[in-house]
């Protein structure tokens, strides 16, 4: 009776050894990307760009990333921890998140899972975004160049660079780095 005992408990940790394995191998199955990007202020309107000037007094821009996880592979992972900051193309932190993750997030075997990150640009971290792209003057002139830039193309002509990770079941071995660009 012992020895079924003894043999079923091996079979069970090997089973379990197997299976860890596989989602090892799995991991690199996961692509993290970045599926939109949007001002929580839209700016259409003069009262828009008015609310939008009174954040930049407030010395912040909210914003949301919303971040795609894609599962090519077979196996169910679960997301416990998400760390993603925004930074300039140089390295220089401009956003952290807002909204930690509140409880886990399942992602399940060949499917894509949305996880919508708030973060608030800090004003320094829009100059420094806007000198990097070649933006000169004061803060109000890159300001105002930005704005012309938001009406003109739709965009604010700045690169963001995400940079973080993503850890799946808990374990140190199974993070994921993110390192993204996007145009904002």
């Amino acid at each position: 009776m012992k020895k079924v005992f003894y043999i079923s408990i091996v079979v069970f940790a090997l089973f379990m050894i197997i299976r860890y394995i596989k989602k090892i191998k799995d991991v690199a199955k996961l692509q993290i990307g970045i599926a939109d990007f949007k001002f929580d202020k839209q700016l259409r309107t003069l009262a828009d760009v008015t609310a939008w000037l009174l954040d930049i007094a407030n010395l912040s821009i909210p914003m949301t990333f919303d971040i795609s996880i894609n599962n090519f592979g077979q196996s169910k992972y679960t997301i416990n921890n998400l760390f993603i900051a925004a930074y300039t193309t140089n390295g220089i932190k401009v956003a952290s998140p807002l909204n930690p993750l509140q409880s886990p997030v399942i992602v399940l075997p060949l499917s894509e899972t949305i996880i919508q990150l708030k973060y608030n640009l800090t004003v320094p971290g829009l100059v420094a975004l806007a000198k990097e792209a070649g933006q000169m003057g004061d803060t109000l002139t890159i300001i105002r160049t930005i704005l012309t830039n938001w009406f003109t193309r739709g965009v604010l002509g700045l690169t963001l660079v995400l940079k973080g990770y993503v850890n799946a079941e808990g374990v140190k071995m199974l993070d994921i780095p993110v390192n993204e660009t996007q145009e904002i």
